[in-house]
């Protein structure tokens, strides 16, 4: 009489029933595995890791509030308890799991915890911002390095999301350390567009544009890309879909980041809104800040005419007054303004050494003095007074 085996009982184990020595080669494990166990792998071990906890929303509050006290009182080490805080990545992981369900309920999940995260940080750097006052009084914001994007912290963002990505498939325990860096690194600077918000928020747009979206897009494509690696590519004809998705967000990041980026991060850099403490500000600055009472004198129309032009030589020299010139001082040129607020509408953009005629009129704005000036067109605007040079008047 013969027996019939089930054919369940001649396929591999489960993933993390397979010896240790066996689960060190992940790639391979998958390769050999039937689609039901691949199917079975994802749904039961990694999608788990992924699911929405209520305990996670509190973390994110409490995160939030003492990240917005290191920002308020400027301090490194209370940012560092910020980083090991941080919530489990949950987020993130279901934007690029939804590529290999594939779900598009699971991406809209994962994009609606994306963005209630980024609330969170934005509104402590809002918060921080208003409890520092209008006039910017706060003793620092621990996130210069933001500012930067550099080439070290894009390589730290990068190892941080393929060592998240890899052990959430070949490990069970939630990979901790390499979520609780990465969530920093992506969510960190939503911060820093919040406390640009307080005072401008045009500022607060150009960060979102080269702070935030690209990392968020570099890490939604990694996730992915570190998937496929391990043998997981995206799935059916909706999975290709949301990958292609994520090309295209990057790739549109780094295209406008590449076109606008530097302008945009010098203007943000050099901004009174962005400056964290006064010793940092007189190193950034491209120029002395030009004192009231300094501007005032080389204004004043009196202080520009010879005594030796008034005789009747040119009898009409005290009627008509000599105009002050002043030459633009900043590498990628400045904005003028219709009024002296930076929301106010751009009426131009003025280059570097582009001269302007000194109108006598200033303004302060909170630390900063703007200066009335009619740009080479024509155009009447205002232009902060720190990318002001005077020049020699025309004789």
């Amino acid at each position: 009489m013969s027996t019939n085996f089930s054919t369940s009982q001649t396929t591999p184990d489960k993933f993390y029933q397979q010896p240790q020595k066996q689960r060190k080669n992940l790639r391979q494990l998958i390769k050999n595995a039937s689609p039901e166990e691949v199917d079975e792998f994802l749904h039961q071990d990694i999608l788990p890791k992924a699911a929405y906890q209520p305990k996670h929303l509190l973390i994110l509050l409490l995160n939030a509030i003492v990240f917005a006290i290191a920002i308020l009182m400027g301090s490194v080490p209370l940012l560092l308890v910020v980083v090991v805080s941080a919530p489990f990545a949950a987020q993130v992981l279901n934007l690029s799991l939804s590529a290999l369900i594939p779900s598009f309920k699971l991406f809209w999940r994962g994009l609606l915890g994306t963005l209630v995260t980024a609330l969170f940080y934005f509104s402590s750097g809002l918060v921080a911002a208003a409890r520092a006052g209008k006039h910017w009084s706060s003793t620092g914001v621990p996130l210069t390095w933001i500012r930067e994007n550099s080439v070290e912290e894009a390589f730290v963002l990068t190892l941080a999301v393929t060592i998240f990505a890899w052990h959430c498939l070949s490990q069970k325990e939630l990979p901790r350390l390499s979520s609780a860096l990465m969530s920093i690194l992506i969510f960190a600077p939503f911060g820093y567009v919040g406390w640009l918000a307080y005072g401008s928020l045009e500022l607060a747009g150009e960060a979102l544009f080269i702070y935030c979206f690209p990392r968020l897009a570099w890490s939604f494509l990694l996730i992915l890309l570190t998937f496929w690696i391990a043998g997981l590519p995206p799935r059916r004809a909706q999975g290709w879909l949301i990958f292609c998705l994520a090309v295209v967000l990057f790739a549109g990041s780094i295209i406008g980041y590449s076109a606008y980026g530097p302008v945009l991060s010098h203007s943000i850099t050099h901004s009174p809104y962005s400056q964290v403490n006064s010793s940092e500000a007189t190193s950034t600055e491209p120029a002395p800040t030009i004192k009231p009472s300094q501007t005032q004198a080389i204004a004043s129309p009196t202080a520009t005419v010879k005594p030796s032009n008034t005789p009747t030589h040119k009898p009409t020299a005290t009627l008509t007054p000599t105009p002050v010139l002043a030459l633009v001082n900043s590498e990628v040129g400045v904005r003028m303004r219709a009024e002296a607020d930076p929301n106010a509408e751009v009426l131009a953009y003025l280059n570097n050494l582009s001269e302007v005629e000194l109108l006598g009129e200033e303004k302060l704005v909170g630390n900063t003095l703007c200066q009335k000036v009619r740009a080479p067109d024509g155009k009447i605007g205002w232009i902060v007074g720190q990318y002001l040079i005077t020049a020699t008047p025309a004789n």
